[in-house]
Order: structure tokens, then C-alpha cells, then sequence
């Protein structure tokens, strides 16, 4: 590369000048020929006669090749290789090797060029012509026969000597297995499984192996068990099939003979001889599950019959042999019994009512038994129920609901052998409920307590109603009240009087029932077939009375003209003895001759003493709908309603005539 100088004195003289000079950046270039760059294994080395080489060549275009080294990684100094300075080398090859023996290790080659320059490249040195190894072993439970008992477990070991190390392996029963990375598998029944082993390492070599023939047969021999009736072979109460060492028995007694019917396999080794019977003596009159040395004994063909086996409790023992050791072992049980259990119905307490009735919850039993000889099976099923024979496991009822005893309640008992017995009782009365009923007065109906507090008109009636739809309800009974006169009562009071009552289709009413003023504790209790009762209990202070309502001010609207009001004392009768200022529609203030209590039509009085003045001022509000004319045409003993402050009032009239109207009751 060409570069121009100039330099320049103080006084601005100057002179030029030029020179080269050689720029080299670029590092040299490394190229590696490896033939094995991953792995030089067996195969390759009986195929390359025994051993291979590795090559680098440098190159760099510019200011050329100045070194070229190599080292490997076991080796701590470089091989160097110097070139002539005197010419530009622009290319140089070095070859390693030949390598043959097992390793595991690289090289590292590295060049510089004139500029001083460098490039480092590495590559692998692996040679691994070792092959790996494998071995397969069996474990599990021996039996007889070379036969494996138990389910074998099978383990493939690998091994390998040379430095790759193992890279993949597979263990299967098929003889070209893959590499399934599995070095244990289960073998189950089988009458003779080889399995297969690889194995293979990371330089590619690879190895194979196999077991031994396996036999493995886990399963009993399998007995087939029937029970038939002696007198019918071609049925059959039971049957079943078993393998192992089994308990077991018919679920029920039998009610008759039985023959057994007796036949085995074996789907993997093979039986082993016959089988093996063992029973019992006949008629055993207790269970005995002990077999003893001297009971019988006999060996029996697949496919054949037993003798009778006779009433009572019978055990027998099956067993037979595979021929690899596996055994299968039945304990088998039957029971016969033909005689009927029986049973009765009973009730836990006696009646608790009236007239046979019960009003709390009675509970019903059902006593069974099955106690006959010689040989008893025992209760296995029962029930009890109304309307009819039933197989419910109920023995014991409570009767929690009402009932009025029609039907019959019906017991059943089963033993275990199928026999049965029956029994009946007649149905059980229930009523546990009181009767509904109610009292009404002064048109309100209580069906339990009530106190009406004072009240201003006269108790005209009351009425009873009762029934009952179990028992029925009893019709007569009796009124109770407290006595006469009080000024106060209570429910605690004492009850002295009585007034007999008989329901008629259900009610009774009794008129007048106070005959005078006072606080009257009032007791009515009915009373059901059963025995069940309702008390229902009123309070009510009867006062007819009058009293003064309004103190404070006689009603503004007081017709004089047409005597609507009067005087109830001393010598006034009537309006007329008293004078209005103002008219008599809005009369302000009132002058009596006489000192007594005015009343108006609302029976309220004000209290006015003789020829005083007395304000009747507007502002004493009085119900408008009581303005006189309202009532003149309202016949004696008639009921009307009016407003007073807002709230509807009865009142009756006593009497009547063509002026005055009288007001007998009020009520608030």
C-alpha cells in the first residue's frame, strides 16, 4: 500500500516524499480431513487396515504460511513445523497419525502467517475396536419339572471394556429385538419363552445374547365342583370353579340329598396324578370343621359322582397337583335341615290409651325360632309386614304413625335351608294425635289460648267444635270457668264452675255465657276415643258500663232540636234542659239548669255543673259520621258501623222512637 509524506520548515518550506507499506489482517486458514471424526470402531478397523490418519493444511493469500503446529490433548507442548523465511509459502500440509489403539482424545493444529497471524482448529481422536457384552438371567419361585411357579423377572447386564461406553441396548422375546433401552421385563405364564439381549456402544459396536428356554406356569390346577340332588342328576343346587387353596359352601341349607360331581384341569403344566377326595361321616350332628385321619379317603377320576351325602353338617377337602408343584386346595361345606322354624308376633307394652288404644309409639317383635333336631340350620330370612307374607329382614316395628287397627300384621320366617312358618296378630290401634277443635266468641276463633282484655259489649255466645278422624272424638264434656266478680284473672286461676256440652255434628254453642261483668278465666277441653285431649283457654274482662271518653269536650254536632242526647242523672232528662250559644250545629259553649253527665249519641259524656258555661269549642274533634238524622230511620236491636278517630266502631240501638235514638254499646 503506497503512503505520500510532506514536512514544512517555520518559513514554509516544504518537501514531499512517498512508501510502502504491507498490511496483512486476515488470519491463515486451517481445513482437517478426519476419516472418524465421531468413532473409529471394530468394524472400521478390519475394514482399514487396522488404523487411519488425520490431515491439516494451512493456506493464507497474503503474506503466507510462517508455522504450522499440532498438539494432542494428552500432550502438553506443540509439535511445531518452521518454514523457510527466504519465500512466501502460501499452502503446507501436515499428516498425523496412523492411530490404532484404543483412545479417547483430540488434536489441536495451528498455523501463523508472515504477519504474525494465527488459527487454531481441533478434532476428535476416537478409536474404541473393543465389542461390548451382555448377559440375560432369569429369577422367580421354582418349582418342579425346570418350571418357574411365580411370574420371572428377566435382567439384561451390559458391560463394556473400551472407552466409548454403551450408547443403547433392548431386551424382548422376539430374536430381532430393537434397541428399547429396557434391561428388565416380566415373563407370565408361559410353556417355553427365549428371550433376547442388545447391546450396543458408542463407537458402533455392538453384541448379542439369549436366555435360557423360561417356563412359567403361576396358575393352580382348577377344580370344578357340582352339587346335584340324589334324586335328580340332571339339575344342580351348586357350581362353581376354584384354583388355589379355597373355602366355601352352599349359601343355604339343603332340604334334601346331594351328590357331588368332580372335575379338574390344568391349561399350563399339566395335571399330575388325580385328585384327591376327603369326607367327612355321615350324619354329623354338630359342625365339626376338622377332617380326622379317620375320615374317608379316596381318589377320584375327573368326571365322576360321589355316594349320598346324607342329612347334617358335611366338610369335604379336593386337592390336585399341576406338574409344576402348583396345588389347588377346595374346603367345601354343605348343610342339610327339612324342618319348618316358626315364629309368633308380639307387642312390647299393653294399651296406653282408652278403649284398647295406644297414643304413644307401640312396637311390634317377631319372635322366631328354629330350634328342631337333629340338625337346626337357623333363622336366614324373615319379615314382618301388614297385608300379606313378606321377606323384608324386619323383625321389630315401631308404629310411629295413626292407625285405626284394620287388617292384620302377618310374620314369616326362612331357615337357611328353605323351610319356613308363618304367623299372624291381629292390627294395633294408634292415635297419637289430639283432636282438632276450637272455641269462638266475639267473632274471633282460638284453637288453643287467647285473651281478649276488656271488652265493652256483652258476650253473646260461644261455640265448640271438635273432631277427630282416628278415634273419633268424644262428644260430651264440660265448660269450666273461673268465679264471678274478679277484676283480674289468669290461667293459673281456679276453675269452679261447669256447663256440660254435647257436640252435634260437631259443635255446640252455648249463649250468654257470662252472666255478669268481671275477668273470666273460660276452659274447654276435648277429649278423643283414645284418650288424646286439647285444651283451649280464653281470658276476657266483660264491662257494659259506660265510662267517660271524653273528659275534655262534648261532641261539637249535638242537635238539641231533635233530643239525640241526654242527661242520665240528677233531674235533666234531656237536652232541652240545657241552652247552645250560637246554633246547635256549631255550638261554642253549652248552659245546663241542672248539675249531671250530658251524654251524646256516642254514649260519651262530659260532666256539667248547673248554669255554668261550658266551652264546646270546634276544636274538640268529634266523628262527623255521628251527626243526628244519620240514625233516625235504624230500627231497635240493629248493628251499624261508624268512624271514630280513624278506626271502624260497632254500636246497637236499644230503642227508638221518632226523636231520640239510644245507643246501648260501643266498642273500641
Amino acid at each position: 500500500e503506497k503512503v505520500l509524506f510532506q514536512v514544512c520548515d517555520r518559513a514554509g518550506n516544504c518537501s514531499e516524499g512517498e512508501s510502502y507499506i504491507k498490511l496483512d489482517k486476515t488470519p491463515p486458514k486451517i481445513t482437517i480431513n478426519n476419516p472418524y471424526p465421531n468413532w473409529f470402531n471394530k468394524s472400521a478397523y478390519n475394514n482399514n487396515n487396522n488404523a487411519f490418519k488425520i490431515t491439516s493444511t494451512a493456506t493464507d493469500k497474503t503474506s503466507g504460511i510462517a508455522s504450522h503446529d499440532y498438539k494432542h490433548s494428552d500432550e502438553s507442548s506443540w509439535t511445531t513445523k518452521s518454514l523457510s523465511s527466504s519465500s512466501t509459502v502460501k499452502s503446507d500440509k501436515i499428516e498425523t497419525g496412523p492411530y490404532k489403539t484404543e483412545m479417547n482424545k483430540s488434536i489441536t493444529f495451528r498455523t501463523y502467517d508472515r504477519a504474525g497471524n494465527y488459527t487454531d482448529a481441533s478434532t476428535n481422536i476416537r478409536v474404541d475396536i473393543t465389542s461390548p457384552s451382555c448377559s440375560i438371567s432369569a429369577s422367580g419361585t421354582s418349582g418342579n419339572s425346570n418350571w418357574y411357579i411365580s411370574n420371572v423377572t428377566v435382567t439384561l447386564r451390559t458391560t463394556d471394556t473400551g472407552p466409548a461406553g454403551i450408547s443403547s441396548y433392548g431386551l424382548g422375546t422376539s430374536s430381532s429385538v430393537s434397541y428399547n433401552n429396557k434391561k428388565t421385563g416380566i415373563q407370565y405364564e408361559t410353556k417355553g419363552t427365549t428371550w433376547h439381549g442388545i447391546v450396543k456402544d458408542n463407537a458402533g459396536n455392538t453384541a448379542t445374547c439369549s436366555s435360557n428356554t423360561i417356563k412359567v406356569d403361576t396358575t393352580p390346577p382348577t377344580i370344578n365342583l357340582k352339587f346335584v340332588p340324589s334324586s335328580n342328576t340332571s339339575t344342580h343346587v351348586y357350581s362353581n370353579s376354584f384354583t388355589g387353596t379355597k373355602s366355601a359352601s352352599i349359601s343355604s341349607w339343603q332340604n334334601q340329598l346331594l351328590k357331588d360331581y368332580v372335575t379338574f384341569s390344568d391349561s399350563g403344566s399339566g395335571i399330575s396324578g388325580n385328585l384327591t377326595a376327603k369326607y367327612n361321616s355321615p350324619g354329623e350332628k354338630r359342625p365339626n370343621t376338622t377332617i380326622s385321619a379317620t375320615n374317608i379317603n379316596r381318589n377320584r377320576t375327573s368326571g365322576s359322582y360321589s355316594s349320598n351325602l346324607d342329612d347334617g353338617y358335611r366338610y369335604m377337602e379336593y386337592s390336585v397337583s399341576d406338574k409344576a408343584g402348583n396345588e389347588t386346595l377346595v374346603k367345601f361345606k354343605v348343610n342339610i335341615d327339612t324342618e319348618d322354624p316358626t315364629c309368633s308376633i308380639l307387642v312390647n307394652k299393653s294399651p296406653d290409651g282408652d278403649n284398647g288404644w295406644y297414643k304413644t309409639n307401640p312396637t311390634i317383635t317377631l319372635n322366631k325360632s328354629d330350634a328342631s333336631e337333629p340338625c337346626p340350620s337357623g333363622v336366614s330370612s324373615y319379615g314382618l309386614s301388614t297385608g300379606n307374607y313378606t321377606i323384608n329382614d324386619t323383625d321389630s316395628k315401631t308404629i310411629s304413625y295413626n292407625t285405626t287397627g284394620t287388617g292384620k300384621w302377618y310374620g314369616k320366617v326362612v331357615d337357611k335351608a328353605g323351610n319356613y312358618g308363618t304367623c299372624t296378630r291381629s292390627s294395633i290401634k294408634v292415635d297419637k294425635t289430639a283432636p282438632s277443635g276450637s272455641i269462638t266468641m266475639l267473632g274471633k276463633t282460638i284453637t288453643d289460648h287467647y285473651n281478649f282484655g276488656t271488652v265493652k259489649s256483652k258476650v253473646s255466645s260461644l261455640k265448640i267444635t271438635g273432631s277427630d278422624s282416628t278415634s273419633g272424638i268424644v262428644t260430651s264434656g264440660n265448660i269450666r270457668f273461673n268465679k264471678e266478680g274478679l277484676s283480674s284473672c289468669s290461667y293459673s286461676d281456679t276453675l269452679k264452675y261447669t256447663k256440660q256440652y254435647t257436640l252435634t255434628s260437631g259443635s255446640y254453642t252455648l249463649s250468654n255465657p257470662l252472666t255478669s261483668d268481671g275477668c273470666r278465666y273460660i276452659n274447654v277441653t276435648l277429649k278423643d276415643n283414645a284418650g288424646n285431649s286439647r285444651e283451649i283457654k280464653a281470658l276476657v274482662n266483660q264491662s257494659t258500663t259506660p265510662v267517660d271518653n271524653n273528659p275534655d269536650g262534648v261532641c261539637k254536632y249535638i242537635d238539641i232540636n231533635v233530643k239525640t242526647s241526654k242527661a242520665k242523672n240528677g233531674s235533666a232528662t234531656s237536652w232541652d234542659n240545657c241552652s247552645c250559644g250560637k246554633s246547635h250545629k256549631t255550638a261554642h259553649y253549652i248552659v245546663c239548669k241542672y248539675n249531671g253527665k250530658y251524654y251524646d249519641k256516642r254514649y260519651y259524656y262530659r260532666t256539667i255543673k248547673k248554669d255554668s258555661t261550658t266551652d264546646i269549642s270546634p276544636t274538640f274533634v268529634c266523628p262527623n259520621a255521628l251527626n243526628p238524622g244519620d240514625v233516625d230511620k235504624i230500627n231497635a236491636g240493629a248493628t251499624i258501623t261508624r268512624e271514630v278517630g280513624g278506626v271502624e266502631h260497632k254500636f246497637l240501638t236499644t230503642s227508638q222512637s221518632s226523636t231520640i235514638t239510644w245507643w246501648s254499646q260501643y266498642k273500641f
